[in-house]
């Protein structure tokens, strides 16, 4: 009767639907009966590199890709997916992919003109209540060799590629912008509890707190390698809170990490406290290591300043910082330091580090590392 018909489509190559072909056929009125038979565009290969063939769903529209969204969305969170070209949006909002386990391929192309955004605001009840291009990925999830360029707007916990993260993103980049009414935004990931390789963020990137060009807020026990920033970004809160307006280069706050080969060239304002051209904060940790790492980027705010980070705090311990320097400006009122703003000296090593001499805007002379070592 011209109606659509929705399938759910299982794994296979064909689906055979049988069909009352009544009212679409002139034999006097008597019913008819036929088979239909759908071919889904997918083809069978290792994906995941494990010598393992999969299934994997080939898309080059947005028509496509809003149908794998609602296939993973209803219950198929591992399908796999590539891209074989370039896709852009008309003016349609993006329904996000929830609680996504499988492999989600880009093969080096690009989303373009795509709008997210979320009903959710401020505590999230669950993770798939965070924003992104995927709300959130689970364990054993990855996302690979994917642009995006567009615009995110929300209230949560924001990525432009991913709201929370707990798998592995590799060779993904943004561009556009990320404006955030809330805290723990990244150009690629709000909240981090997995692995980050060779992701760059190039877009501009504004929240209350919690900012950081690759990720907003980074949990224990995470790697983030190869990865660099060139975009703004701008923790907005104005209330001078000693844990408010955290900005960072690559990170806002962070607590245990491994960060190897990383770089910041992008502005880093905070409104109110805690910038770093690397990390903003690193909080409640037990053994962060950054090495081979560097900032050429100028950063900003009221207090609590680093070329590298802005603040350690005083439940973090084994900092370990190797290879790395800052060459970019340092302006702040308080607590200003070359590589970084606060931190506690004995919980803190440097190996093989430099930065520049004058690094405040009005050219002050810093012959220390630490902005107030405590």
């Amino acid at each position: 009767k011209g109606e659509n018909i929705l399938v759910d489509a299982p794994d296979s190559a064909t689906i055979k639907i049988r069909l009352d072909l009544t009212q679409c056929n002139a034999n006097n009125g008597e019913g008819a009966k036929g088979t239909v038979t759908v071919t889904l565009p997918y083809k069978e290969y290792d994906i995941n590199g494990d010598g393992k063939d999969e299934i994997v769903y080939q898309i080059d529209s947005q028509k496509d890709l809003a149908w794998f969204a609602d296939y993973v969305n209803n219950g198929h969170s591992d399908a796999n997916a590539a891209l074989t070209d370039d896709i852009t949006f008309d003016d349609s909002e993006w329904t996000s992919i929830k609680n996504y386990s499988g492999t989600f391929d880009g093969n080096g192309h690009k989303i373009n003109n795509i709008y997210i955004t979320s009903n959710h605001s401020g505590y999230l009840d669950s993770d798939e209540d965070a924003c992104g291009f995927f709300t959130n990925t689970l364990s054993g999830a990855t996302i690979k060799n994917l642009g995006i360029n567009g615009k995110v707007e929300s209230s949560c916990v924001t990525g432009g590629i991913v709201g929370i993260n707990r798998g592995t993103i590799e060779n993904c980049y943004m561009q556009g912008s990320v404006n955030i009414n809330d805290s723990d935004t990244g150009g690629i990931v709000g909240g981090n509890f997995g692995t980050l390789k060779n992701c760059h963020n190039e877009s501009e990137v504004t929240a209350l707190n919690s900012v950081g060009g690759l990720i907003g807020l980074n949990y224990s026990n995470t790697t983030i390698t190869d990865c660099y920033n060139t975009g703004a970004i701008t923790a907005n809160d104005t209330n001078n809170d000693t844990n408010i307006g955290v900005a960072g280069g690559l990170i806002g706050n962070s607590y245990n990490t491994t960060m190897t080969g990383c770089y910041n060239t992008g502005a880093v304002t905070a409104e109110s406290n805690h910038a770093g051209g690397l990390i903003g904060e690193i909080e409640n940790s037990n053994g962060t290591t950054i090495s081979n790492c560097y900032n050429t980027g100028a950063i900003t705010a009221d207090a609590n300043v680093g070329g590298l980070i802005g603040t350690i705090n005083e439940y973090s311990y084994n900092t370990k910082i190797s290879n790395c320097y800052n060459v970019g400006t340092i302006t702040g009122n308080d607590d200003v330091g070359s590589l970084i703003g606060v931190s506690h000296r004995y919980a803190t090593t440097f190996s093989n580090c430099y930065y520049r001499k004058y690094c405040n805007g009005d050219n002050t002379f810093f012959n220390y590392v630490d902005g107030k070592a405590r």
